[in-house]
């Protein structure tokens, strides 16, 4: 054990392994997002057999892959390109945008009892009038509670980061010459997988709302999507009328 370890050190840079820690740390954090909106819809969801449940938090994975790589591409960028001050910079924004997609996420089961979909270009509509949606979803939905509650997660989310960067601050210290061209290998493979996992995957095409419907059920295809994944297709396509809607049709059942 001990012996693996070693090599795992020699060939994982402390940049490259602080960046795992963060996916595992975000990928938790969103499955269980998506376990919130499930109890926050108990109607719905009674009416899907639990496989496809289950299913629908394993397709959702691709999506908050690529959510995550799109929050952590950056970071791992910033960590390998700057020292120092730098770096706390960088891990200090990446710790804001994070909160940040944490409140929205956590606020999106008002949404989706509201309108009967994920983050959508309706959403999107809301920008310019964002106090608007917050008086329409507070009047009808307990909104200011969850918010309450957002606020102790993303001061916690906040620590959790801070520690694991502390943690890992004395690796960026290290002189270990002989371990310099393994860890650069394994920073460019890990460059590699997460531009792979940024675009959903080794297909044809990125990866787009309509993979989310893998069932006849409108709601576990809903369940399946990342709210911040179908918000930024959202804000794409508001921007570009000749992009058809495609957030509103991953509610539709799968073509035959």
């Amino acid at each position: 054990m001990q012996v693996l370890t070693l090599k795992l050190r020699n060939f994982l840079a402390p940049e490259a392994a602080f960046i795992l820690v963060m996916y595992g740390l975000l990928l938790a954090g969103y499955s269980l997002l998506r376990l919130w909106l499930l109890l926050q819809c108990p109607e719905p969801a009674s009416q899907i057999p639990p496989g496809v449940l289950g299913k629908s938090f394993l397709v959702g994975m691709r999506f908050d892959l690529v959510v995550c790589s799109g929050l952590l591409l950056p970071l791992f960028l910033g960590l390998l390109m700057f020292r120092g001050r730098g770096r706390s910079w960088v891990v200090g924004v990446f710790a804001g945008v994070s909160a940040l997609f944490l409140l929205i996420c956590l606020v999106e089961p008002q949404f989706f009892q509201e309108f009967g979909f994920r983050f959508n270009r309706q959403a999107a509509g809301f920008l310019c009038t964002p106090l608007a949606l917050v008086q329409r979803l507070g009047s009808r939905h307990r909104l200011w509670p969850t918010l309450a509650v957002g606020v102790l997660l993303v001061g916690g989310q906040g620590l959790l980061v801070r520690w694991q960067y502390r943690k890992l601050q004395s690796g960026f210290c290290e002189n270990a010459p002989s371990a310099a061209l393994p860890r650069t290998m394994g920073s460019v493979v890990l460059l590699a997988l997460m531009l792979v996992a940024l675009r959903g995957g080794h297909g044809r095409g990125p990866l787009q709302c309509e993979n989310a419907y893998f069932s006849t059920s409108p709601f576990a295809n809903q369940l399946a999507l990342n709210g911040i994944f179908s918000w930024g297709v959202s804000l794409r396509e508001a921007f570009d009328d000749s992009v058809a809607p495609s957030a509103d049709r991953s509610a539709r059942p799968p073509r035959q």
